[in-house]
């Protein structure tokens, strides 16, 4: 018997009644994944250390594009008030992805180890023309987010940077001739993400002090707020169609005409 079968076994034996645990996640209350027979972790059911795996926490997703467009734009401007300040650290990062080896294609990455997948990262930025300004960029505005609605964990952080950087250019889209391809994107969960998101970090870090990070999230707020009231219409309008989707569902219409109606709702409510 392999190693690797017996991991599988172990993982796939459910454990005695009596020896059960429930998630450690507040308000989760499935099974841990040892209990259930889905995995090793005794902590965390499968959905939260997917989570885990994906975002860098068992319990909050990364913030999305959207959520981090106001930082984003703060974090832009204040780079080029003070970007003598910050020459260093986009030379290093600069340096980061030329030396970070040849380009491989998202589909040649399996079976590479974590310190590799992060380099061909790396490599795909570099070959994407992507500056080391939106680095610099990704970190001051992940950090201004987390310092404006944390508190999270490093790892947290981190996970978010590099799950924002790899959106400038994570995809393979053509073969090395220049032939048009199905684009293929890595996967953005594991240890990878972790790796990358650190050397990133520890190069940013040096010239992203706590009084940086602090103008950021000041001059973010106010389009923060902007944003926070135009999803909480958006919410409301959501919530309006489906309230009136629910009291029609028990007419006798016929699933497209309901559908028809759901589209008339949601274009009158202001909903794309």
């Amino acid at each position: 018997m392999t190693a690797s079968s017996g991991v599988k076994e172990r993982a796939a034996q459910r454990l005695p009644l009596q020896e059960q645990r429930v998630c450690s996640v507040p308000g989760c209350g499935r099974l841990s994944q040892r209990s259930a027979g889905a995995g090793l972790s005794f902590r965390l059911c499968k959905r939260c250390a997917g989570r885990l795996a994906r975002h860098g926490s068992a319990h909050t997703r990364c913030y999305t594009a959207a959520q981090l467009r106001p930082y984003k734009t703060a974090a832009r401007v204040w780079l080029k008030a003070h970007r003598s300040e910050v020459a260093s650290a986009l030379a290093s990062l600069q340096h980061l992805m030329d030396s970070a080896g040849p380009l491989i294609n998202a589909y040649s990455l399996s079976g590479l180890t974590a310190q590799e997948r992060a380099s061909a990262a790396l490599a795909r930025l570099r070959d994407g023309h992507v500056p080391a300004e939106r680095l610099l960029e990704a970190h001051l505005a992940v950090s201004a987010a987390v310092a404006d609605k944390g508190p999270h964990s490093h790892e947290y952080l981190i996970v978010g940077l590099a799950k924002c950087v790899i959106r400038k250019g994570s995809g393979t889209h053509r073969s090395t001739s220049g032939i048009s391809m199905k684009s293929r994107y890595p996967h953005s969960s594991g240890r990878y993400l972790r790796v990358l998101g650190q050397r990133i970090w520890d190069i940013a870090s040096m010239s992203i002090d706590t009084a940086a990070i602090a103008a950021v999230v000041a001059a973010a707020r106010p389009a923060v707020a902007v944003a926070n009231n135009e999803a909480l219409v958006r919410a409301a309008a959501e919530e309006r169609v489906a309230r009136e989707i629910l009291r029609v569902r028990d007419w006798d219409w016929g699933p497209n005409r309901l559908e028809q109606y759901r589209l008339q709702l949601r274009r009158q409510n202001g909903l794309s």
